[in-house]
């Protein structure tokens, strides 16, 4: 029996939002059909079907029909219920209550309309299975970003109109307090009186002032710190010819926010109160906002934007902190590497809640990556801004402290959306924060502004490239199904190449649409050629030329920086370490740890896991360009033998860990590490394998094709054990072919032996079997020219394995004999070892049961000399031979000790053969609940294999022959 490690334990996912969705939507839901019932929250908490009021029950189990209906459509998972219900504080007895609850629910909906299941779920969480429009909180939301939305006062009026039609009151009002009304919609009652405001603004537009005037007096009674109902008032009673009214309300509006708030009334209001001063014909034009007009200056959504519904839901909630008193100014910075769309992004949701800040929206490119342009400066970004909020230019302060100072009381009290595009820094942005509540600013950058996460609270956005299937959506909203459709598979290769940045997939979209003759395949055989991508890519515009694009971003690198970037373009990829980057610089490791972080913050790498530093493929490709036209050949010929010194070291001692004792036996002399990684154990090698494989199996084709025989055999030779543990044949076989090829090179005989034998090991695995039987043939002649005694001895074990593979046990057991024999005669007591493991289960095949036995417990004795997985597969054989004696106890012993070891190793596959040993072997003594349990776990682990390991699994469950 041989092993083979895997990186990650089987975790079992608790249940979350998410997953709940899912088992919701797959197993219980039906597509949300609109029904016949109106949900109504705002005001008394009710449901009416066909008229008839709905008997819902008690307060709890109203509220609890609410907190579902606001969620209409979505799963609402059964701790969120309870913490809402119970107030954070749910008691040991809120599942059984809230089942009660449900109960009682389901059965007051059937009784009304007996047809439908309204409420869906189970223990998990619940789900109210109509469409969001059935819950007139929705409509009356939907319905204010319609009227808001309209251009025709006479068509904003009336669906404004509807939409206050709904609100019969508070959210909840007679069911809930204010901090729960809080907790589940805290813009709701915000959004109601501005859609009040807008209401009447509107009507007042079409000349109705007698009614609007009285309406708006109730609502400066209701809310009289409310500015913009105020000046409304104010507007309505001077249209009307009330002008003396008109400035008693002003002198009002100015004795109140001074006494309350210690502010002076906006700029608005003090030009209406000019205005009617003065007494100026009031036109039929006027509108409400006849001082300055609310800026609008976000650019135009894309119609081609796709995907980042992450990122969309956490601006959404970042939204719901706006206006908080604890929030002075809400922030949130998008941040990502050059291309990948974080302008689109920011554009595309300040779009969307544009109805949310109907003081007006802000935007300012700040140029702090910018090809035509040094960063703008933070007085001429003030100007702009106080500008843009109606200041005359003679007005504007000289000294920048006092700009902000303007700025932030400009933007008091009122709810407005700032977007800071292409930030340099934190310190570009700081003066350009409002300091009051209300305010929300979008700040986009390459860089990640720490600062401004750590110091003014802003919520990190992180943006990165789009998934295969959003790229493929992008380009068929560009393009048109019936292009994109004609070649599919060039479609893929196009996506992938382009690495999922939005710039590239735009630029490609571009060229396909300004060329009819272009076709896909076309395109992606250009595009195959990595060092030539970016040439396809180019545009000739340095706005969305991604080599200028990225350039940008490495300009503004320190020295040090730059030079490891341009490094990492002799870096194969796909992401690096901290110590193999210092082993390529030939820095110290704080100093690298330092510099890399220093690329992250500017977003030209990323850190996917702790540690660990990677780039998309493009700006790998930039990478590669900037060391083929930055760095001296002798530097870059002195970095790539540094990082394959320091990675054939690590490899070989890794390799130590997992077969202690075979390194030793290597023929060429190990180089020095560079930069010591802490693998100290047999987990940590497995680990340091896992995290490492993926640049492993790139780097040694590379060694071969530089002329780096060596560092490329002694990298084959230390991936050999992992990738047989893994059972990872096609990857074995391609690395022990260049592995080969690099010894003969090299004229080393052993080099070249091992080499034969590892092919032969990974043919016998893929069924090769004449191919199996030429490498170990070509093994056992090097190594009789190179007098290796010890190598003669592991082929005939090889040998010895391939017959028993296909049934032919006397030659199987010749084979075992001999090499036992040799290890005997060299004194290797752990060949020994394993030689007895392998005669015992070659007698075993022979039924030959008290000969299997001897040598079985001849190899436990010796089994301490041997490695973990060595030792497995001895208790494994002698397992097998006590089952074959009828010694069920004492198989299971050994079993359960072959799994512990397995298992701590991470070899899933024969962690799962070993359990179905064990659970025969429990069975066969008469335990059949830990038979279960076994059974179970290697159940489990089926997932985690490759569909021919999962079935001989599957086979071995269902009683199937080993």
């Amino acid at each position: 029996m041989s092993a083979a490690p895997v990186a990650a334990d089987i975790r079992r996912r608790p249940w979350c939002s998410a997953a709940l969705g899912k088992t919701l939507a797959g197993r219980w839901r039906s597509p949300p059909r609109l029904r016949l019932v109106d949900f109504q929250l705002l005001g008394a908490v009710r449901a009416v079907h066909n008229g008839q009021t709905v008997p819902l029950g008690r307060k709890q189990e109203r509220c609890a029909l609410a907190v579902l209906a606001l969620d209409a459509g979505r799963p609402v998972p059964v701790a969120r219920i309870a913490d809402l219900l119970w107030h954070g504080d749910p008691p040991h007895r809120a599942r059984g209550a809230i089942q009660a609850m449900i109960s009682h629910l389901r059965a007051a909906f059937r009784a009304v309309d007996p047809e439908h299941h309204y409420i869906v779920g189970g223990e998990a969480g619940y789900l109210l299975d109509v469409a969001p429009q059935a819950v007139d909180i929705n409509r009356f939301t939907a319905l204010v970003s319609r009227g808001r939305a309209t251009d025709v006062t006479e068509t904003r009026a009336d669906i404004l109109a509807q939409a206050m039609a709904l609100w019969r009151g508070p959210l909840l009002g007679d069911i809930a307090d204010d901090v729960l009304r809080a907790r589940l919609s805290p813009d709701i009652d915000e959004l109601h009186l501005q859609a009040r405001e807008d209401w009447l603004a509107a009507r007042l537009e079409l000349g109705d002032h007698d009614e609007v005037t009285a309406r708006l007096k109730r609502l400066v009674d209701e809310h009289p710190l409310r500015e913009r109902a105020r000046r409304l008032l104010m507007l309505s009673l001077y249209r009307g010819g009330r002008r003396q009214e008109a400035l008693a309300v002003y002198r009002d509006t100015r004795t109140v926010f001074v006494e309350e708030l210690g502010l002076e009334p906006g700029p608005e209001m003090q030009h209406l109160h000019r205005t009617v001063l003065s007494a100026e014909a009031a036109t039929p034009g006027l509108t409400v906002a006849d001082a300055p007009v609310a800026p609008a200056e976000l650019p135009a959504d894309l119609a081609t934007f796709v995907g980042r519904e992450p990122q969309v839901a956490q601006l959404d909630e970042v939204l719901t902190a706006v206006g908080r008193p604890s929030a002075p100014a809400v922030i949130a910075t998008i941040s990502g590497s050059g291309g990948v769309g974080k302008t689109s992004l920011a554009v595309h949701w300040a779009q969307r809640v544009r109805p949310h800040f109907p003081d007006g929206q802000l935007f300012v490119n700040l140029r702090g990556f910018d090809a035509s342009a040094a960063p703008m400066s933070v007085e001429d970004a003030l100007r702009g801004l106080l500008h843009s909020l109606g200041m005359r230019p003679d007005r504007i302060p000289p000294a920048t402290d006092r700009q902000a100072a303007l700025y932030r009381s400009l933007l008091a009290g009122k709810r407005m959306l700032v977007v800071l595009d292409n930030a340099r820094d934190a310190e570009q942005v700081r003066p350009l924060l409002p300091g009051a509540p209300g305010c929300l600013v979008i700040v986009t950058s390459r860089n990640q502004l720490p600062g401004l996460v750590a110091t003014d609270g802003a919520t990190p956005v992180a943006l990165g490239l789009l998934g295969h299937a959003e790229g493929r959506r992008l380009l068929r909203r560009r393009l048109g199904g019936d292009r994109i459709d004609a070649d599919t598979g060039a479609l893929d290769r196009i996506v992938d190449r382009c690495a999922g940045l939005p710039l590239a997939l735009a630029v490609v979209a571009a060229r396909m649409s300004q060329s009819r003759r272009l076709t896909l395949g076309d395109l992606a055989a250009e595009l195959a050629e990595s060092r030539t991508a970016l040439d396809t890519l180019g545009t000739g515009d340095r706005a969305s030329d991604l080599r200028s694009v990225f350039a940008w971003s490495y300009q503004a690198l320190s020295r040090p920086a730059a030079r490891l970037f341009r490094l990492l373009g002799l870096h194969p990829g796909p992401d690096v370490s901290v110590h193999a980057a210092a082993a390529l610089a030939d820095l110290p490791i704080g100093q690298a740890r330092r510099i890399l972080a220093e690329l992250t913050r500017a977003n030209l790498l990323s850190e996917p896991t702790y540690g660990r530093f990677a780039a998309h493929d493009l700006l790998w490709a930039y990478a590669v360009g900037l060391a083929e036209s930055g760095e001296p050949p002798q530097e870059r010929r002195a970095a790539r033998l540094r990082l394959l010194e320091h990675y054939a070291a690590m490899t070989l001692h890794a390799a130590e860990l997992l077969l202690p004792g075979r390194v030793g036996s290597i023929p060429l002399v190990a180089p020095q590490r560079t930069a010591a990684e802490q693998v100290d154990d047999l987990k940590d090698a497995v680990a340091w394998f896992t995290a490492e494989s993926p640049v492993l199996l790139r780097l040694v084709p590379a060694a071969l094709s530089t002329g780096h025989h060596r560092q490329a055999w002694l990298l084959a030779w230390g991936l050999r054990d992992y990738l047989d543990h893994r059972r990872q044949w096609d990857l074995q076989i391609t690395v022990q072919q260049a592995g080969l090829a690099a010894a003969v090179h090299l004229g080393d005989w052993t080099a070249q032996a091992h080499a034969h034998r590892n092919l032969g090991r990974a043919f016998t695995e893929q069924g090769r079997i004449d191919d199996a039987r030429h490498a170990y043939r070509q093994a056992f002649t090097a190594f009789a020219a190179a007098r290796d005694h010890h190598g003669q001895a592991s082929v005939h074990m090889s040998m010895g394995l391939l017959a028993q593979r296909h049934r032919q046990p006397h030659q199987s057991l010749h084979h075992y004999l001999a090499a036992l024999k040799a290890f005997e005669q060299i004194g290797d007591p752990s060949g020994q070892a394993n030689a007895m493991n392998n005669v015992a289960s070659g007698y075993l095949e022979l039924d030959q049961h008290d000969q299997a036995l001897e040598y079985g417990l001849r190899a436990l004795d010796l089994a301490h000399t041997t490695s973990a997985w060595a030792q497995a597969a001895i208790l494994n054989t002698v397992g097998s031979i006590w089952r074959r004696h009828g010694k069920h106890h004492r198989a299971v012993e050994c079993y359960s000790r072959c799994v512990a070891l397995i298992r701590s190793v991470g070899d899933r596959f024969h962690e799962a053969v070993a359990l179905c040993d064990l659970a025969d072997a429990c069975a066969a003594a008469g335990d059949e609940t830990s038979a279960a349990q076994a059974r179970t776990q290697a159940l489990e682990i089926v997932g985690h294999l490759s569909e021919s390991d999962a079935a001989v699994i599957r086979t071995r469950l269902n009683g199937g022959s080993p």
